[in-house]
């Protein structure tokens, strides 16, 4: 796997090898643009097997001809496995160079995952609003309560330290987060010990 466009990210300054390390041995100046333009696989009888991935919609719109059959379960068990396969991706694409791996570590130091497992979501508001409908709240803890009951009946949110608290954990994120989190401290706070990011400069507030 190749990443062609190493610039900034959007708006911001930091740049992909700012966080990240290659995903491979190989360069898209050394490795793919000498051989340009690139017959890309769109037919089973091409010998060339070459997904370009423009956009995000490209995703949704290319499939796999083929997976292993070991995988057959991911379709029983899981309720979107597009989801699966996208998370699988995304985690190989991802390797944090040494700079990122020390913030990451220093954020996991916060947040008390000996008392068990945390769900995080995120609330996408303000810019969503053209693309989809307005997601209260109470569908995003549905979900959360439907992972929870299912791990609690597997016996998979059992408590490993005498410190923790019986209530279940959450993180959220959101774009307008500090009225999520005030909703969800005031409907869900007795039931879920609530984690975020600051709300601005200041500290993270728990």
């Amino acid at each position: 796997m190749v990443i062609k466009n190493l610039k900034r990210f959007y708006k911001y300054s930091v740049k992909w090898f700012n966080l990240f390390d290659s995903t491979s041995n190989c360069s898209y100046a050394k490795h793919v643009r000498p051989f340009v333009p690139l017959n890309e696989y769109l037919d089973l009888e091409q010998t060339e097997r070459i997904l370009i991935f423009q956009f995000r919609q490209d995703l949704r719109i290319r499939a796999f001809d083929y997976i292993p059959q070991q995988l057959k379960k991911i379709f029983k068990y899981h309720s979107n496995p597009s989801h699966w396969f996208h998370g699988q991706l995304i985690r190989y694409i991802w390797k944090e160079n040494k700079k990122t791996e020390k913030f990451v570590k220093q954020m996991i130091s916060r947040i008390p995952f000996e008392c068990g497992p945390i769900v995080g979501i995120h609330v996408r508001r303000t810019d969503k609003i053209t693309e989809t409908k307005l997601r209260k709240l109470e569908e995003y803890m549905e979900w959360v309560d439907s992972w929870y009951e299912v791990m609690d009946e597997y016996n998979q949110t059992g408590l490993e330290s005498s410190n923790c608290t019986n209530r279940r954990k959450l993180f959220i994120a959101s774009d307008e987060l500090k009225d999520v989190v005030k909703e969800a401290k005031i409907r869900w706070g007795n039931k879920y010990e609530i984690y975020h990011g600051p709300f601005n400069t200041k500290s993270m507030v728990y």
